[in-house]
């Protein structure tokens, strides 16, 4: 678990620092105006949401039949060369191809998550999910951080140390990741469940519980990529905040959130069980998602932003409780269209919100009406409440219907 850990630290990390220098990049390689830049940074997030859609259920599958290490190791090794490929880009045309790359090897996130499984037993999978999640907080944390700080050296600079980053996580992840899913437990593999679309809909026609819990999974990535995308938009219109007080806010949300990763998912979960801790916790999300829309003082923005990150207690239930739903041979599977359904959410969610932002400034004060892609995305997470106590239950009650398999747990 510990090397599962540093290898989600060390890939966000690297992840992390290419963000926020991006856009600097994009200038330096073209006399792009303002608007350009918006223009051509939407379609490089798009484009690497849409590889994460197509190859997602794909490494899935894959890691099912060939185990999760060399899917792990295929993705750090993609991902320093994406970060190469951005560091000597000389166009755009490069920059969206290093996405590309990075977007169809965007695994890592996905087999980690199936090796949780394979080494954890069903009743400690959701307070494992929280450490996961708090490592990719702790990544996602500091990249930003680190990427700044480089950029001000050099605009390229970032991307080499990224590149690094993601080779060296390669290889120690070579020579120190043990396999975990035994030879025993690996599944079949035909041409059919390489596609992605194939692959989604394998899921789902097999378990019936799993469609409504992707229902609900469908509306949560929603809400959740939208308010990673109008965050900064929010504050910046409703508060008039600049880089630092922005920086601020971006540093509550990871401190916070991995603080209650850390410290609260595994006791929730204990106290209340899996399927009570996905209601409280999504629960807690659509009521801090509408209070941060409605907020219009800094500190009480604040506040609900320490609020808001009471609902990763939710999260790792969710996806301790979707582990139930399958077993052991289909893991990859699960993560893989978990994937893709997050890569919808990643494509839509902007497009969805930035709709409702037009319509609701255009009509009205901006800096009142700026919250209102926060009040929605609040109401997603509320409308995907029942779909997902429902899924909960009947993934519960098979899942104790289950035989467990005869050869023990590595």
């Amino acid at each position: 678990m510990a090397i599962v850990l540093m290898t989600v630290v060390m890939d966000a990390v690297a992840k992390g620092m290419i963000l926020p220098i991006l856009p600097t990049l994009l200038q330096s390689v073209g006399d792009y105006s303002s608007a350009e830049v918006a223009t051509a940074l939407g379609l490089v997030f798009t484009t690497f949401s849409l590889m994460q859609f197509i190859m997602a259920p794909v490494q899935g599958a894959l890691s099912d039949r060939w185990g999760r290490r060399p899917v792990m190791l295929f993705s750090n090794f993609a991902l320093g060369l994406d970060c190469i490929v951005l560091a000597l880009a000389p166009n755009f045309a490069w920059i969206l191809i290093a996405r590309i790359i990075s977007g169809a090897a965007a695994g890592s996130i996905t087999a980690a998550n199936a090796y949780v499984v394979d080494i954890t037993p069903p009743e400690r999978r959701g307070a494992a999910f929280g450490l996961v999640g708090a490592a990719m907080g702790v990544g996602f944390a500091l990249g930003p951080v680190m990427g700044g700080a480089l950029g001000e050296v050099h605009v390229r600079l970032p991307f080499w140390v990224a590149g690094f980053l993601s080779l060296a996580n390669g290889v120690l992840a070579l020579f120190l990741l043990p396999e975990s899913l035994p030879a025993a437990r690996r599944a079949k593999l035909n041409w059919a469940q390489l596609n992605p679309l194939s692959a989604v809909w394998a899921i789902l026609a097999k378990h019936g519980a799993i469609r409504q819990a992707f229902l609900a999974a469908f509306l949560f990535a929603l809400a959740s990529y939208g308010f990673s995308s109008f965050i900064v938009i929010f504050a910046t219109y409703r508060f008039g905040w600049g880089p630092g007080e922005l920086g601020f806010m971006m540093l509550l949300i990871g401190v916070a959130t991995i603080l209650v990763q850390v410290g609260l998912v595994g006791k929730a979960i204990k106290w209340f069980g899996d399927l009570r801790a996905v209601g409280y916790g999504f629960a807690v999300q659509a009521l801090g998602l509408v209070f941060l829309g409605l907020a219009t003082h800094p500190t009480l923005f604040l506040a609900g932003i320490v609020v808001l990150a009471l609902s990763a207690v939710g999260e790792s239930a969710w996806a301790g409780l979707l582990s139930r739903a399958v077993g052991d041979e289909e893991q990859g599977r699960l993560a893989g269209a978990v994937g893709a359904i997050n890569g919808i959410g990643a494509i839509l969610a902007p497009m969805l919100l930035a709709g409702v932002f037009a319509l609701s400034t255009r009509y009205g004060s901006a800096s009142y009406s700026a919250g209102s892609p926060m009040v929605v995305a609040g109401l997603m997470v509320a409308a995907g409440l029942i779909p997902a106590i429902v899924a909960g239950k009947r993934i519960l009650s098979a899942a104790r219907s289950r035989p467990e398999p005869a050869e023990a747990r590595p």
